[in-house]
């Protein structure tokens, strides 16, 4: 776990402990806690379950000036090319293909 926030409380400040859940499921979360709860294991996920760091606003901001390049023409969005269920795979501009 980490120290997520602080907050300025009446007597003094006081904080908030946790994790980044959006890399870890909850399904994967409770079996990694049974599993936790039988063999007294400690310490951060493993990282077999985590999913994928979340992109940076940089990354970010190129994969979508990618997709808009692929799917804006002329006359505005076209379809149905650009369809998010025509696309799969894993969602960087570098892997994106149509299925």
């Amino acid at each position: 776990m980490e120290h997520m926030f602080t907050m300025d409380l009446a007597e003094r400040p006081g904080g908030g402990w946790g994790w980044d859940r959006r890399r870890l499921d909850v399904p994967a979360f409770d079996d990694m806690m049974a599993t936790r709860e039988v063999t007294g294991e400690i310490g951060p996920p493993p990282a077999g379950l985590l999913r994928p760091a979340p992109l940076g606003r940089d990354a970010f901001d190129r994969a979508v000036a990618l997709r808009s390049s692929i799917c804006v023409g002329p006359t505005g969005w076209r379809s149905p090319r650009c369809s998010a269920r025509r696309w799969c795979g894993v969602w960087t501009p570098a892997s994106w293909r149509p299925c």
